[in-house]
């Protein structure tokens, strides 16, 4: 090994793989990208090897990278095991779960709103599927989940609604039969598109499924058919027409902080004027 590991850095390390990537675990952790690299970087000059390669448009994890991450966990959690019997002042953590669904601005109003409204939280986000993020509430994993509820099929608290659009290959909707992308992680987003397409007389082929919404993007740009998808801007696919009107989705709070005043009560109100600018058709940009 060339050097020694820097905790900060192998914090950075693992809010990538909990998060899903490199911008995401900047987002959350307050960084820039470039310095989100940089930890990186300086991690495989300690190691001397690489430790992430690049997967498509994304990133993964080398077989070097992996046994680092189980490392990295092992000596944080050490590491603040020993702050803690130490009884070193440390800001409390909230770990607030966020579905896949919600754009990047949006993550950088709620972590920035967050950090500005409460300082004396360590703040961390999770951005998972919402079927997902429901397994995390159980096992209490996630203080706070910001959940998309497609058809009355989550609990929580309603913040604001997301308009839901149908997008893909424009030759798929004309198609006598509509080829239909599945995606299985948001609780009753499939249905709703099958019902909506039932209703209109459509008859629906399952093309694809994914269990992400990027495999369902992936999927649509593939040309493999269209998908009923949450509008979060941004995501560059063309709105299949000739399809029923798909509504909206609620956006909700879940989890023990739910219901609470304080962080529950500023987390409405940063999503709430982003939701109602998407609603509007507007840009999420940040505050």
């Amino acid at each position: 090994m060339a050097g020694g590991l820097d905790v900060d850095q192998l914090r950075t390390f693992v809010a990538i793989d909990d998060l899903g990537g490199f911008g995401r675990a900047a987002d959350a952790l307050g960084l820039s990208q470039p310095t989100v690299s940089q930890h990186v970087r300086r991690l495989e000059g300690a190691i001397g090897r690489p430790l992430v390669r690049r997967a498509g448009r994304g990133s993964a994890l080398t077989a070097d990278g992996r046994r680092l991450l189980v490392e990295a966990r092992r000596i944080l959690a050490v590491h603040d095991d020993a702050l803690e019997r130490l009884a070193v002042a440390r800001p409390r953590t909230l770990v607030v779960g966020t579905a896949e669904v919600l754009p990047a601005a949006a993550l950088r109003v709620l972590a920035e709103g967050l950090r500005d409204a409460h300082p004396d939280i360590d703040l961390v986000v999770r951005v998972e599927p919402t079927a997902h993020l429901l397994g995390r509430i159980g096992h209490e994993v996630v203080d706070l989940a910001v959940l998309l509820d497609v058809d009355d099929a989550v609990a929580g608290r309603a913040i604001g609604r997301l308009p839901l659009r149908w997008v893909g290959h424009v030759d798929a909707a004309r198609a006598s039969g509509v080829r239909l992308v599945g995606y299985d992680e948001t609780p009753g987003l499939r249905q709703k598109a099958l019902r909506l397409l039932a209703d209109a007389g459509r008859p629906v082929e399952m093309s694809a499924e994914a269990a992400s919404l990027g495999g369902v993007v992936e999927a649509l740009r593939a040309g493999l058919g269209v998908a009923l998808v949450p509008d979060a801007g941004g995501d560059g696919l063309p709105t299949a027409p000739g399809l029923p009107e798909p509504g909206d989705a609620v956006v909700r709070l879940s989890g023990r902080l739910a219901h609470e005043g304080g962080i529950a009560d500023t987390v409405a109100a940063l999503l709430g004027a982003v939701l109602v600018r998407l609603s509007a058709g507007g840009p999420p940009r940040p505050a």
